[in-house]
């Protein structure tokens, strides 16, 4: 295992110059970021890593700062729980602060190599879907995106939402599919608490569906929904996207700067390019904030991310890169393996979806990459 920290010397000189740290903090930031690799993210699915940044940066950068985004959110969730089961709270401290610097300064250094594709986990199938329904509508000065096609493209966008050995909806889906029977007995039990559900074949597109109608759609003083939208006009020589409903009212769509800001821009204003990949989806809260704060009530994907767990360790099977981790997963998992809590699968699925709301967001203010999908 590699015990130096890349780019380490780049790093000393970006926190003096750039974070304004005095040099002998700079060198401790170094120190702090190896110290909670070594005692506490090792012991999490995301071990090797930090330790593996230089080849996995220089092949597969927009993946691994996804990645480094969700081993920090893990840091940040541990102090705020204050477990000191493998570091001190001091050190937590420490190291949450200088893993941010971290992530900030890697993400200046990459990004020029960083693509807008739309992100960690995603099915390189989604970029080409939304490549061509960008390619296909253009029209002179103006690019249509039709409900059908955006529908589509945040559909694949939502269906391919995952924390890495945590949470699959992608693993989920795979092994729902292969169920066919509609009349079980664990069809019935799940019909008494979601009537609509046809079966696990069909549940998982429907959840996509649900989530893809309520996602929030702002203008400059009101909000709306996905379900009622019927187009996006994408202007870039005007530097604007409109928004056309079912009903035929037109307007300006708008942005939060942050999901914890109030402050309303327009939304080519947070985005990298004018184009329908830079239209990112914002969870609020997080997903990882769902997933943790009510980690004892959703104890259906708590039990499937053990059996993920378990499976990886078991077939050597690494969390990087993802994609390949889900084939392996989805040959190795069926639904034989989740029956006894298949429908605490779906109950917390719909929970999930209950809990939270999503809302587009300019991808240079969606303050967590994994959600640019």
């Amino acid at each position: 295992m590699n015990t130096e920290l890349f780019k380490a010397d780049e790093l000393k000189k970006y926190l003096v110059k750039d974070a304004g740290l005095q040099e002998n903090t700079a060198t401790s930031y170094v120190s702090y970021i190896k110290a909670i690799d070594r005692d506490l993210i090792s012991k999490t699915p995301y071990k090797g890593i930090i330790g593996d940044l230089k080849n996995s940066l220089a092949t597969h950068p927009s993946k691994t700062l996804a990645l480094l985004q969700s081993i920090l959110e893990t840091v940040e969730e541990t102090k705020r729980i204050k477990d000191e089961t493998f570091i001190s709270t001091k050190e937590l401290n420490h190291g949450c602060s200088a893993l941010k610097q971290y992530l900030k300064f890697l993400r200046k250094q990459y990004s020029d190599k960083v693509n807008t594709e739309e992100v960690s986990v995603a099915d390189e199938e989604l970029d080409k879907e939304v490549e061509e329904i960008e390619t296909m509508t253009e029209s002179g000065d103006v690019t249509i995106i039709t409900k059908e096609d955006l529908r589509k493209a945040f559909r694949l966008r939502l269906s391919t939402q995952d924390r890495p050995a945590q949470f699959s909806i992608k693993l989920i889906a795979g092994i729902f599919k292969k169920q066919k029977d509609e009349n079980g007995v664990i069809e019935n039990s799940i019909r008494t608490f979601y009537p609509r559900f046809k079966s696990f074949a069909d549940f998982v597109d429907t959840w996509v569906s649900e989530v893809f109608d309520t996602i929030k759609v702002l203008s400059k003083d009101d909000e709306f929904f996905m379900r009622d939208v019927n187009a996006f006009e994408l202007w870039p020589k005007a530097n604007t996207v409109n928004v056309i409903m079912d009903s035929g009212y037109k307007f300006t769509l708008y942005t939060h700067k942050n999901q914890n800001s109030s402050e309303r821009i327009p939304m080519s204003e947070g985005m990298r390019a004018m184009r329908l990949k830079s239209i990112t989806h914002e969870h609020t809260p997080t997903m990882f904030t769902i997933l943790q704060d009510n980690s004892e009530r959703l104890q259906g994907i708590k039990k499937m991310a053990d059996l993920m767990q378990k499976e990886m360790e078991g077939n050597d099977i690494t969390v990087q890169p993802w994609n390949k981790a889900i084939t392996k997963l989805r040959q190795l998992i069926s639904f034989e393996d989740i029956k006894d809590y298949a429908d605490d699968i779906v109950r917390d699925l719909l929970f999930i979806k209950e809990k939270g709301h999503i809302e587009l967001m300019g991808d240079l203010f969606n303050t967590n990459p994994g959600n640019k999908r």
